[in-house]
């Protein structure tokens, strides 16, 4: 059930103030343009407030609105700011350069930052009312001489809420960390929401979209997803989710002209005493720290082609295959570590990492080397990506600190849909691991045609990234992915 949704306020000051030039020797002061406009946002209460299902909310004096040419995007006049509380007001303000008579204008409240909400309708640095509340309004301007006027403004909101109310597959209550919403190729996230199990969340308005929601508990994704979905701007909904186990994570990736792919959370490992396959908890995460040996269980850097038990699949100092005979049978159980962890996982092929890496859209602008939790790696972006607030990310690092996030700055890019390859480095035939934290070697499913003993990696440092082929008997980490659908 829906109800009307009224307008939620900020409060804020921002006044323009008159610009001077100067003019050979003589200064002249530029006229300053004063515009008022009346403008109401609501019957509501003196405060942003629930009631019921309905959300009310009445203008707070210094309330700042930007005016701006009727697109909304080409010319910012300036901004006006409400002269008092109170269902309706009047906005007033100065600008330095008039819309012509007779212009229609698009009167905006608060530019809205989805993805720096907390999940909070009010009352902290990040709720709703305070980053992303967003209202509009259309005039008329009416110009004489210095004076601006304008039609009656009558705000309307152009964002939807939704209080979701969250439990786990087995209908118990859950506490996420991270909450995320996907629809029509864009992400909104909410970090560390304490109001639990209730998340309050705004965006705008769609129609007869897919759906895709993503908790976070612990280090465990859970997921929700419904096609049909719609959210009108101006009400408020109430939705009751029950989200099921989701061991991917939330990024798609497209690796092909109409495939896409999600990562596993973190690189494989291989626990022989118990031949028991893993995930590490974090993307991160890495059993070499730079000690300069693996021989000993669990084990991250694998030699390729040697993946099915009785064979040690993690460690064995060379690869035990010959030539095309010995890949003919039963192939991908020794050439795809997907094998053995079951569950649809599987390992990229050469040519799917470079089309993720070069083919797909915006592909050069969607990789970079990073640093993350003090480790060093390569971050890749999803097909969808919305920076997240406060954070910047440059794709021609050629420094790993260029992109250096902490914990908290990661928690944000991952919900975002970041993925990180850690630089694992490499084991030679034997049990020396070189160059950890350097350089990251990752497996390809794809050997090379009609030679002994090669296969295909992808390979980066901190301001290289390629894939090449190499010998089958080095180790090197294996990260797993799932087909989207």
């Amino acid at each position: 059930m829906k109800k009307s949704l009224r307008y939620i306020s900020l409060a804020a000051a921002l006044i323009l103030t008159a610009s001077f030039v100067s003019c050979e020797k003589a200064e002249i002061i530029a006229p300053t343009y004063t515009m008022t406009v009346e403008a109401t946002k609501g019957e509501g209460t003196k405060a942003l407030s629930l009631e019921y299902t309905t959300i009310t909310s009445t203008w707070t004096e210094n309330d700042p609105v930007e005016v701006w040419t009727s697109d909304g995007t080409t010319t910012k006049y300036g901004t006006l700011t409400a002269q008092s509380s109170g269902a309706t007001t009047q906005l007033a303000g100065t600008l330095d350069t008039p819309p012509a008579n007779g212009e229609t204008l698009l009167l905006k409240y608060l530019s809205p930052n989805y993805n720096a909400q907390d999940g909070n309708l009010t009352g902290t640095a990040n709720s709703i009312d305070k980053v992303c509340d967003y209202a509009t309004a259309t005039v008329t301007a009416t110009v004489s001489g210095t004076t601006i006027t304008t039609s009656e403004a009558n705000f309307a909101s152009q964002q939807a809420i939704v209080r979701f109310v969250l439990t786990r597959t087995n209908g118990n209550s859950m506490s996420p960390t991270v909450f995320v919403i996907q629809v029509g190729g864009i992400t909104y996230t909410v970090i560390s929401p304490d109001v639990l199990p209730a998340v309050d969340v705004a965006f705008p308005g769609f129609s007869d979209q897919t759906i895709e929601l993503f908790a976070k508990e612990g280090n465990n994704w859970q997921s929700f997803k419904r096609d049909h979905v719609s959210f009108d701007n101006g009400y408020y909904y109430f939705v009751q989710v029950r989200m099921q186990d989701f061991d991917k994570l939330p990024g798609a990736f497209s690796v092909g002209a109409s495939s896409k792919v999600r990562f596993s959370k973190g690189n494989l490992k291989y626990n022989g005493s118990a031949y028991a396959w893993d995930f590490h908890e974090h993307q991160y995460d890495m059993v070499n720290t730079g000690n300069g040996t693996q021989s000993s269980y669990p084990l991250d850097l694998f030699t390729w082609g040697n993946t099915e038990y009785p064979a040690t699949p993690a460690y064995n100092g060379k690869t035990y295959l010959g030539g095309e005979e010995d890949l003919s049978t039963d192939s991908y159980k020794k050439t795809d570590w997907g094998y053995n962890m079951g569950r649809n996982w599987y390992t990229m092929s050469k040519d799917q990492w470079q089309y993720l890496l070069n083919t797909r859209t915006g592909a050069s602008e969607k990789h970079g080397s990073a640093t993350v939790c003090g480790v060093h790696g390569l971050i890749l972006l999803p097909d969808s990506w919305t920076l997240p607030a406060g954070l910047a990310f440059n794709s021609e690092a050629t420094e790993w600190e260029t992109n250096n996030y902490d914990a908290a700055q990661w928690t944000r890019m991952e919900a975002a849909g970041a993925v990180f390859l850690p630089a694992a480095g490499s084991r030679a035939e034997g049990d020396g691991v070189l160059s950890v934290g350097d350089a990251g070697a990752y497996w390809t499913s794809t050997h090379q045609l009609y030679t002994d003993y090669r296969a295909y990696r992808l390979l980066f440092s901190k301001s290289n990234l390629e894939t090449d082929y190499t010998a089958r008997s080095l180790g090197f980490a294996v990260r797993l992915v799932k087909d989207v659908n």
